[in-house]
């Protein structure tokens, strides 16, 4: 008698939930929410389809699994408190790190995609930058425009890991990241701590003499 492996996917192991979870992140962010199956889903963590619903549930439990992001938004909004150029280098540089993390990044892609046509992904989106980072750095610099200085740094930052990790923009993606931060946070600086700008003038034309 030969000790032949049996057909059919591989029985559930401690691992198994967290391969179900990157299987996950990577089809939402390659196909969106909708067009992801949950036999997809197991086919690419090589499981049956029934682990899935026996570790998740529905696919939109597994969504909230998937979406619950491994990190602390206090690894980046505890680095701003006096809203410097050298805070500002090291609150980009700590967040394009974070992103170039291979779980942050999946579960990030994800989110971006899926967001788009997922309430609930939408609405993690919005918690995390909206009231996790964005309200952090607020109440850090203070001041009566604290939340749009807040939600501009934000964009910038976000923005950036966008272009670099999601879209994969060539210029941006392929630059070195000191490089990045180098140009990036003078802006950011400024967004902290500097001069906003005067509102625009009121009144119609565009400025030029006749």
């Amino acid at each position: 008698m030969t000790g032949r492996r049996p057909r059919g996917r591989r029985p559930g192991t401690p691992d198994t939930r967290a391969e179900i979870l990157d299987a996950a992140l990577a089809l939402f962010a390659e196909r969106g929410f909708e067009r992801a199956t949950v036999r997809e889903i197991a086919r690419r963590a090589d499981v049956d389809p029934a682990m899935v619903h026996h570790y998740f549930g529905t696919k939109d439990e597994l969504l909230a699994a998937a979406i619950d992001l491994p990190m602390d938004p206090r690894q980046v909004t505890d680095l701003v408190q006096d809203g410097t150029l050298e805070e500002a280098e090291a609150l980009l540089r700590t967040m394009l790190d974070l992103w170039a993390v291979p779980r942050v990044r999946r579960t990030m892609q994800a989110l971006m995609r899926v967001g788009l046509s997922n309430e609930q992904a939408g609405e993690a989106v919005r918690e995390l930058f909206a009231e996790q980072i964005a309200r952090r750095i607020a109440d850090a610099i203070g001041g009566p425009d604290a939340a749009l200085r807040a939600g501009l740094v934000a964009s910038q930052v976000v923005g950036l890991a966008y272009l670099r990790f999601v879209v994969r923009f060539a210029p941006v993606s392929d630059a070195d990241r000191d490089v990045l931060v180098a140009a990036v946070a003078p802006t950011i600086h400024r967004y902290l701590s500097g001069d906003l700008g005067a509102p625009p003038p009121r009144g119609g034309g565009d400025g030029r003499h006749r």
